[in-house]
């Protein structure tokens, strides 16, 4: 790959440098000459590039070895992108560019962007700078050429000595050693040597460039400009004699690939990994404990379950925390025991309702802290998202795979843990059921918002999976010969994993009669377009639309997104 780079940026510079003479043959740089531009660049430029850029891009930092801090620098561009101005042409600047967005990232990183009159203004400031000399274009693009002629015989050279360290490392590591080992190690040597010559040379011409550039650039006038030029001369010739010194440095064997270890080892990861699991430290069982116990009741044992020291909150059951830590070490650590455990105790199966009105568990223990009921909780937003999919028959449950864009996660089947997930790119829909936070994922929040409901009512694939599960079950049922109540009971099985009440089950036979007759005069109806924008369109038949629609408000019912 480094070399198919460097063979492109000869190739483009070879094409500018015959542009370049084809130009100055035909005197077309002396004829569209431009006068000095009337923008000044210390005094109209450079505040607009010290507010947004040079955070990153001044002389000290140089990120991608772009700095924007002087004229000279700018025209010279970094060492990835080339030039960040081509003089007359704003349209084409790689600087415009980024600015607008119209190559990514938008710059500037993690800051507003510039505004439309600010980025007018760097585009007139370019467009009005005089054109260079053509004794000077010319040159310069000759430069160009040789140096990105001299980097594609460094990446090639990179190459075979690459392979060469592989071989001589095979050979002196091998069990028994290679008889050719010392062979090996010369020949590796000698192809790194090379190669690092041809560095050397192409960055000792690269320094020399810049130094020529530097001292041949644009005088500022104003003191402060001027100080910013002498500091980036002062470090462009260091660059200079980094360069020499390097080439003139041998190597008297080759550099191993990999870092060397001692062959014997210390024993301090070991006896940390010792600590850790020792018996004498209950800490790792009781963290363990906390967050398995959270994630299966609902509730911590816990209060600050992220923070199990002297400045967090003391259990709330400490022996039976104890009593479970113990079980986990004695149990050889296995969670799949504790998880066991858990859910099949009485505890955990406990109804979730209020239970008895006159009870005296609501009056003395409301918020549940002795666990006197089940606490119902919401479902994790990856669970919900998924449990959509799967209800319908639709979750693609392929283990692996590359990360998918998280704003593909209403097209997508995939299970949601493969979308990306940031700080800055999150999907939408997961965000809305409180995904994990990408900075403090040992805990997530639960929330209660519309924009919850509404997602689940108006997205397009709650849309499509209603349509798709009511189908399904609609295909069923006719094919057993069962009735609308059948149906009724199908989908709040499918849905919500039990069957209606009898309450339940009166209003969505009333449901499904009154939306049929509605759908049967589409005229009295008012159009709802985003329906149509799902991927499956409504069902034909007024019976079966209105038996997508019951599915579709059941994929909005409480029980959905509710551990019990």
């Amino acid at each position: 790959l480094e070399i198919e780079k460097a063979e492109n940026t000869w190739q483009e510079a070879r094409h500018t440098l015959k542009r370049d003479q084809r130009r100055v043959e035909s005197d077309q740089t002396t004829s569209e000459a431009r006068s000095v531009s009337d923008i000044d660049f210390e005094r109209q430029i450079l505040p607009i590039l010290e507010a947004s850029c040079l955070a990153c891009h001044d002389s000290r930092k140089g990120a991608s070895g772009l700095v924007l801090d002087h004229l000279g620098s700018i025209l010279e561009g970094g060492s990835k992108a080339g030039p960040a101005i081509i003089r007359g042409e704003s349209t084409e600047s790689p600087l415009i560019l980024y600015l607008k967005g119209e190559k990514q990232p938008r710059m500037p990183l993690d800051k507003a962007p510039l505004t439309e009159e600010q980025i007018s203004l760097i585009s007139s400031w370019i467009n009005r700078l005089p054109e260079e000399s053509p004794e000077g274009v010319l040159r310069r693009a000759r430069e160009a050429e040789t140096l990105a002629l001299k980097e594609l015989a460094w990446a090639r050279a990179r190459l075979p000595a690459l392979k060469a360290r592989l071989a001589a490392d095979q050979g002196r590591f091998s069990k028994p050693p290679d008889p050719h080992a010392d062979s090996l190690a010369e020949e590796a040597r000698r192809l790194e040597r090379r190669a690092s010559l041809l560095g050397a040379e192409s960055s000792l011409l690269r320094a020399r460039q810049k130094l020529t550039w530097a001292l041949e650039g644009p005088r500022p006038d104003e003191e402060k400009a001027k100080r910013r030029l002498g500091r980036k001369i002062a470090r462009v010739r260091k660059e200079v004699k980094a360069a020499e010194t390097s080439l003139g440095q041998a190597n008297e064997s080759y550099t191993p690939l990999g870092k060397l270890y001692p062959r014997t080892s210390s024993g301090r990861r070991l006896a940390l990994a010792r600590w850790i699991a020792s018996p004498e430290n209950p800490l790792t069982a009781r963290v363990a404990i906390a967050h398995m116990w959270s994630r299966h009741f609902g509730q911590d044992l816990i209060p600050t379950v992220t923070d199990l020291g002297l400045n967090g909150k003391p259990p709330t059951h400490p022996r039976l925390l104890d009593w479970l830590a113990v079980e986990l070490r004695e149990k050889n650590w296995s969670m799949k025991a504790i998880h066991g455990l858990m859910v099949t105790s009485n505890t955990y199966q406990m109804e979730s309702g209020l239970g008895d009105p006159e009870s005296s568990n609501r009056a003395k223990d409301p918020d549940n802290r002795h666990y006197w009921r089940r606490k119902p909780y919401r479902l994790e937003a990856e669970a919900i998202r998924d449990s959509l999919l799967q209800v319908a028959g639709q979750l693609d449950a392929t283990l692996g795979g590359p990360t998918i864009p998280a704003g593909k996660a209403q097209e997508s089947h995939r299970r949601s843990l493969y979308f990306q997930h940031t700080p800055h790119t999150q999907s939408t829909f997961l965000k809305l059921f409180d995904a994990a936070d990408p900075t403090q994922c040992y805990q997530r929040s639960q929330s209660i918002v519309p924009q919850q409901a509404l997602a689940l009512a108006n997205s397009e694939l709650s849309l499509t999976l209603a349509r798709l599960l009511g189908r399904d079950i609609s295909r069923k049922t006719a094919a057993e010969g069962q009735q609308e109540s059948r149906f009724i009971e199908q989908a709040f099985e499918r849905v919500l994993g039990r069957l209606p009440s009898e309450k339940e089950h009166q209003a969505s036979k009333e449901f499904l009669k009154k939306q049929g007759d509605l759908l049967r005069d589409p005229a009295a109806l008012t159009r709802f377009e985003g329906a149509e924008a799902a991927e499956v369109a409504p069902g034909d038949e007024p019976e079966l639309r209105a038996r997508e629609s019951l599915v579709h408000v059941l994929f909005n019912h409480n029980d959905l997104v509710t551990v019990r």
